[in-house]
Formats: structure tokens, sequence, C-alpha cells
């Protein structure tokens, strides 16, 4: 039984969302966010990010997390932010590209995320997990929502298709590719009677954010500190409308292995053809590779293709057979030599950083939704960056107080 809870968000006017929403807080780095904020200072980067108007401090620095809590309420003060006058669920559609997908946004349980109800796919990093942790304690709010999946019911697109019709509209801009439309839902007694008939839901897009979540209401629970930390901000949306892109890799360098060697070891495992441009691969078991001013297609061979939804994910025969088989790689999340790239970037960037800089882009097929539910309803947990989501849900259009 899934729960989910209506709340009072803290929330932009209709006509401030805009300005005031913008990217996630890990999709952008402090000098990007320093490049944001010179255009416009009353993005929720400035909260999110607080370090980016600091000189000199790093990310994780205490006084970073004050900075972040007079800033956030500074915006309230403006009255930039504001509560509303009474517990709603909310609607969040986003249309990229041509496809349309809808979120309900509400506060998920704490406990459901200790029971295993809400479910993972992913490790964390310890320290992007203390600063989230720290960044939600010293502020007293979820700002960054969650990004949730459930298995698709036709019950709740119903009633999703109805929130649309009939909710009130609390936003509607363009931003970053995508249109953003909210809406008051009028029946969240409904949705929370739908949820609860769930026997699960899944952790898309923000694991160290919902781990952070849990670490401030362990916090409260050892501190007897009182506030609503049992529950966090999510929005949640159907399995057959969100869109995984792949996960590229870029190694900075080849750790002293020469790019014929590195292939001579690669046809064990794989049928190997030379292309005449770096494109993506075409199907599961493919990854394409640019070195040296090289594209190759590697196609991994039947004898090495496992049906275990764990160990037949690209990522993990990458993990297996290339970064720890070949190149002696550790956790690659820790690696120097490792850089994740977003799909979202495209080839073009991929191959512009081989060009410059040398050393190896590798090109993935995205990850199947299906193999992530699988892999989390089993209770593993895949490589590090093995799924990403666009668009991204941005930050500022709901906070929820604790």
């Amino acid at each position: 039984m899934v729960k989910i809870k209506a709340f009072p968000a803290v929330r932009p006017s209709y006509q401030e969302a805009e300005a005031i929403a913008d990217h996630p807080y890990d999709v952008v780095s402090t000098e990007e966010t320093r490049a944001i904020l010179q255009d416009n200072p009353r993005s929720i980067l400035k909260v999110d990010r607080a370090e980016s108007t600091l000189d000199g401090v790093a990310f994780d620095d205490p006084i970073v997390y004050e900075k972040a809590r007079a800033l956030l309420e500074e915006m309230i003060q403006k009255g930039e932010l504001a509560f509303d006058d009474q517990e709603n669920l909310y609607l969040y559609e986003q249309t990229f590209r041509g496809r349309v997908q809808r979120g309900l946004v509400g506060l998920s349980s704490v406990q459901d995320y200790l029971e295993g109800i809400i479910r993972i796919h992913e490790k964390t990093i310890p320290a992007k997990e203390a600063d989230r942790t720290n960044h939600i304690d010293r502020t007293g709010f979820h700002i960054g929502p969650i990004f949730l999946i459930y298995r698709a019911s036709e019950q709740i697109k119903a009633l999703l298709d109805q929130g649309v019709e009939e909710g009130e509209p609390i936003f509607d801009f363009v931003k970053y590719e995508t249109r953003h439309r909210g809406f008051r839902i009028p029946n969240p007694a409904a949705f929370i009677e739908e949820f609860q008939k769930l026997d699960a839901i899944y952790v898309a897009d923000g694991h160290h954010r919902s781990k952070s979540a849990v670490n401030v209401f362990d916090r409260d629970q050892q501190s007897g500190v009182i506030r609503e930390s049992d529950y966090f901000l999510s929005v949640a949306f159907p399995s057959d409308e969100v869109s995984i892109l792949p996960y590229h890799r870029y190694l900075r360098s080849l750790k002293g292995l020469e790019f014929s060697d590195f292939l001579s070891q690669m046809e064990k495992f794989c049928e190997i053809q030379q292309l005449s441009a770096f494109t993506e691969p075409l199907a599961k078991y493919q990854i394409t590779i640019y070195a040296d001013g090289h594209s190759h297609r590697l196609t991994l061979k039947p004898e090495y293709r496992d049906p275990d939804p764990l160990r037949g994910l690209d990522v993990y025969n990458l993990q297996r057979i290339v970064l720890e088989g070949i190149f002696h790689m550790g956790d690659p999340r820790l690696d120097p030599d490792m850089e994740f790239i977003g799909g979202i970037r495209g080839l073009d960037y991929l191959k512009d950083l081989v060009d410059q800089q040398g050393g190896m882009a590798i090109a993935m097929y995205p990850t199947d939704i299906q193999d992530l539910l699988a892999v989390a309803d089993r209770g593993d947990l895949m490589p590090a960056k093995s799924t990403w989501f666009e668009p991204k849900l941005l930050n500022g259009l709901f906070l929820h107080k604790m």
C-alpha cells in the first residue's frame, strides 16, 4: 500500500513561476549556477546551490546551509513564495519533444521507503548524501521533489486527465525545451485511495534526496525534534509515460593501454565493426566507441548475454567486462578518469571531448524501464548512472515545509 499525503505547498504565483523555477541542483555546476543567477537572480538555484552566492566557500561548508536558509526566508518574506491556504495534491504536466507525462505532486512516506514499498535501484555517494541531508535539515524544507514512477494504472490515468480538465491552473510556461503546466487537484481523496492499491513505487531520479530525507527523519527521531520530516516531497509518474535516455561514459585516459590493444581484448567478447561516423547503438547488447578519430560498434556475443534483469544490463556488462576486466577500475563514480554524460547532451558533445582532450567516448543504449522495475523489485542495485530521465523536474514550483 503506497501512502501519498496532501500538503499546503509553498510555491510561486502563476506569474512568478517561470522566473523562480529552475534546474535540479545536481545537473548544474557552481559556475553554471552563477551564470544563471547573473541573468536571473530570482532563480531557486540560489537556495539550492547557495555556495554560488559566496566566494571561496566549499559546497558543503556549514555556512552554505545557513545562507540557503536565509535566502529562502527572504524569498518568502518578499512574497516570491507563498503558502497555500489548505492541504492539496497537485498535478505537474511536462511536454517534451511532443511527449507528455503527467505526475501527481504530494508527500511520500519515509516509512514506505524504510519498508521497501518505495524501491530504489542505485547506490548513493556519501558526500552528496551528506550535502542534501544538511541542506534539508538546516533550511527545514524539501525543495527538490523526488521523481517517482509507478506501474501504469487506468484508474489513476483517468484521475490525472480529470485533474487537467477540472483543476485550477497554477503555472504554465516553457523553459529548457519543455512546457511545464501545474494544477491544483479538486479530488485529492480519490488519488490517495488509488495509490493505496499499488504494491510499490520506485525512485527514478533523486536517490540522494530521498535517502537524505530519511536521514533527516532519523536525526529528528534521535534528537526529539517535532516536524513533518516523516514525509518528503515527490512527483509520481506512470511508467508508460516516462522516457529513459542513455547515460554515456567518457574515459579521460585508457590507463596506459593502446586503443588497438583495447580492441584486441574486446574481440573475445564482442563482434566489432568499424563505422564511418560516431552513432548511437542500435539495440541492447551494443555500445559504440570513439577514440583516436575512429568509431566502432561493439556487439556482445550471444554466449556472454544473460537473461537476468541485472546481469543482462548493458551498463552491468560494461562495468564487468570493460571497466573492471580491462581497465581494472573499482567504483567508477570515484575514478578521476571517468565522467558520466547524460544522453540529453548528444554524441557531438562526447566526440568533442575526445577530439580536444583524448581518451575514449562510450555511447550506451538506453536502459529499459521494465528492467529497472524488475531489478528494484528484487532488491538489487544497478551500476552507477544507469538511467537518465528526461525531462528533468524543475525545482521551486512546489516546496514542502517540514
